[in-house]
C-alpha cells in the first residue's frame, strides 16, 4: 500500500497545505488557528520529498518557521467530476518542512519546479520567495468513506 500512496503523491501536482503557528506568532494572543492554502508542488524520491514555493512573508511560511510539522491533503476529485464523490481517493500526508535549502538543492528544486509549473516562474524568481522542502513522515489514504490505510515512513 505504501507504493500506491507514494505513487499518488508523485502522480499529482496540487495539494492543500495546512500549517499552524505557536501562540507567540499569533497577533490575537489566542490559540493559533490552522491555516490552509492551495499549493502547487513537485515530488522526488518516489514521492517521499516534495518542494513548494511561497512568499517569505506569507502566513504559511511564518507558521512553518514556528512549527515545522505540516499536513497536506492530496485528492483525485478532479477525475470524478461527472460522478461526484464516486471513487474519489484522498491522501493525508504528515510532513516536516525545511525552509533553508543548500544552494545546490535549491537550484535543482527550482529547475524541477519550473519544468512542472512554468506558469509560476514569476513567483519562483521573486527575491521574497522561498523554496520549501517537505519530508513525508506519515500517510493516511481514504479510498471510500469506510476504508483507510495508514503507513509510517521510517
Amino acid at each position: 500500500m505504501l507504493d500506491e500512496m507514494l505513487g499518488f503523491i508523485a502522480s499529482n501536482t496540487m495539494c492543500v497545505l495546512a500549517t499552524t503557528g505557536t501562540p507567540a506568532c499569533c497577533s490575537s494572543g489566542r490559540l493559533p488557528i490552522p491555516h490552509c492554502s492551495l499549493m502547487a508542488y513537485v515530488s522526488i524520491e518516489g514521492g517521499v520529498t516534495l518542494y513548494m514555493v511561497t512568499s517569505k512573508d506569507s502566513r504559511k511560511f511564518l507558521n512553518m518557521q514556528e512549527v515545522a510539522q505540516v499536513s497536506l491533503l492530496i485528492d483525485d476529485r478532479h477525475l470524478h467530476a461527472s460522478a461526484l464523490h464516486s471513487g474519489t481517493k484522498a491522501l493525508t500526508v504528515s510532513a516536516i518542512a525545511e525552509l533553508q535549502l543548500a544552494s545546490d538543492e535549491y537550484e535543482r528544486a527550482r529547475a524541477l519546479f519550473h519544468s512542472v509549473h512554468p506558469h509560476l516562474d514569476s513567483l519562483i524568481h521573486q527575491p521574497e520567495s522561498a523554496l520549501i522542502r517537505l519530508t513525508v513522515r506519515e500517510l493516511l489514504l481514504l479510498t471510500d468513506s469506510e476504508t483507510s490505510f495508514f503507513e509510517k515512513i521510517a
